[in-house]
Order: structure tokens, then sequence, then C-alpha cells
């Protein structure tokens, strides 16, 4: 006779998609419910809708029950045990006996078997299914802490794990699709934003160099005859050559009637303003523009001295 026998029990430690399957019921707020206990009797007399689970108490008449001590932990070897005594049994059971198998309760390192007819089996799932029953478990008389899932609960539950698992897939990689678009449409802005930066940086540099040339022009058309010979001007220039301390150079000099201008590379920018207001004290002397880091240790200045306040 060929062991016709399902097994209730999970594998030890569960699977991946036991766990995906746990972890959405749990986020959707799943709780189990306690399943209505009936009779065979109430199953086949009443017409009213469970719609829930439900537990079926087999008389011995239809079904009988048999604890096997498996002597193991381990599932595999429990299932083997089981084919063994299924086969032990064969000679006193016929083809149409179903074996039903569980560890899911009792004590860990045995194996409970349900033996039951099925045509039995098959009427008792049809009756179920039309009176609403969600998830169907069957229980001896004789031992109704024994709870033995049907062949079409079971494998339904299956099928519900790989759902719930594939949906918790779809989700972690819709997720995963939506956070790489969102970093993608970041980056793009961020990139447009430093090219806007970079040109308004431009703007005002050529805007600066555009007012510096205009207000030169300006003052050199208002200077007079003698601020704008040779000999003035290099006069001017020689008394700034001066007041500039050692370790600093000129990059540009603007000289008019109302101020002069001075922009240029230096180890210490405040040094330099501070040689210069010395040597010139009847002057305002200052920064027009904020000090620049130039790297390797060198700083930009624009020293502005005109005529005191």
């Amino acid at each position: 006779m060929t062991a016709n026998i399902i097994w209730n029990a999970p594998s030890v430690g569960g699977s991946i998609l036991q766990l995906a399957f746990c972890t959405v019921r749990e986020a959707f707020g799943r709780r189990d419910i306690e399943p209505a206990v009936i009779s065979l009797d109430e199953l086949d007399c009443s017409d009213e809708v469970i719609g829930g689970p439900a537990r079926i108490v087999l008389p011995s008449a239809v079904a009988f029950s048999h604890c096997l001590d498996a002597r193991t932990l381990n599932t595999g070897d429990q299932k083997k045990i089981v084919a063994n005594k299924f086969a032990d049994l064969a000679p006193i059971l016929d083809d149409d006996l179903r074996a039903l198998a569980s560890n899911g309760s009792g004590a860990s390192d045995n194996v409970e078997l349900l033996f039951v007819r099925e045509s039995t089996l098959s009427e008792i799932e049809r009756l179920s299914a039309a009176r609403g029953v969600t998830q169907l478990s069957l229980s001896p008389e004789c031992q109704q802490d024994s709870v033995f899932l049907s062949p079409n609960t079971l494998q339904g539950s299956q099928i519900g794990r790989v759902s719930w698992a594939a949906c918790l897939l779809w989700m972690l990689l819709a997720l995963w699709g939506a956070t790489a678009v969102a970093a993608r449409s970041m980056e793009t802005t961020a990139n447009a934003l430093r090219a806007n930066v970079a040109e308004v940086r431009l703007l005002a540099v050529e805007r600066a160099e555009r007012d510096r040339e205009l207000t030169a022009v300006d003052a050199l058309a208002a200077w007079g005859a003698n601020e704008k010979t040779i000999a003035a001007r290099m006069n001017s220039l020689n008394e700034l050559s001066a007041a500039t301390p050692d370790g600093a150079w000129w990059m540009s000099v603007e000289l008019n009637d109302r101020a002069q201008t001075i922009s240029g590379l230096s180890s210490n920018a405040a040094t330099v303003l501070q040689s210069i207001s010395q040597a010139f004290p009847q002057k305002s002397v200052s920064f027009s523009e904020p000090v620049m880091d130039e790297g390797q240790g060198q700083q930009s200045f624009v020293i502005q001295l005109g005529a005191a306040e």
C-alpha cells in the first residue's frame, strides 16, 4: 500500500516565505481568530453560515488517532518514521484511508497521526466550504487538543503565504524604484542649482569689473590738471608701494581724486590693511570686498583709501 500522508508540521526555524507572510500579516494588523468547534453531525445537519475558521470534532467511528514517539527533533527524520509506521499499519488499512501527521502540539519529539477516510474528508471539506469556513481543522473526539489542518486548508495556507511574500516583494521593489527616481531627480535639481550659482557668480564678477571701470573713468574725468600729471600719479604709487609690507604684491591699482583702490595677494591681508592704515592716517582705509582664501596660504584682498569721514 502506498503511504498517503499529509504532513501538517512546519520545518524547524520556518522558511523565508513564512517569515514574509507573518511580517505582512502583522503589518496589516491581522490576528488569529479562535475557531468555532462543532461536531460532524452539526456540520452535516445545519445550514448556518460560519464565515470563519472552524474545527470539526470527528467521532471514533469516522477517525482515530495515534501518537508516535519520533525520538528526534529533526522534521525530516520524523517524516520517515511516520512513513514507516504507516507502512506497518498498511495491512489493516485500505486505499481509502488518509493519514494526517502533525507535531504542532504536545511534546516536540512526538508525532500525532489522524486516520480518516478519503471520502469522509472530501465530504467534510465540501460541507465546510458551503458554510463559509475559511480555515478547516480536524480533531479526534478522544483527543480534542490535537489539531490537524485539512489538506485544502494546508494547501491554501501555503498559497496565501506565497501571495503575501510576492506582495511584500513587489512593495519592496516599488519602494526601491521610487527611491531611485527620487535620487535621480534630486541629483538633477542639485546640478541645475550649481549651474545657476556659477552663472550668478560670473555675472556678479562681470558687474563688479564694469562698475569699477566706470568709476575709474568718472574719477579720471573729475581730476584736475595737476592730478592728471604723471608725476602726481607716480608719487601716489610710490607712497602706496612703501606702505605695502613685504610678502604682498599688487594685481591692480586704481587712482582717482576721491579714492585709491589696491587689489592684490598676501599671506595675511589684515597685515596689509594695518600697514597702509598706519601710513595714511589722514585717510579712511578699509576692505572694499571680502577677503578670499586662494589656496597655498594666499589671500586675495581689495583695499580702498578714501577721504576720512
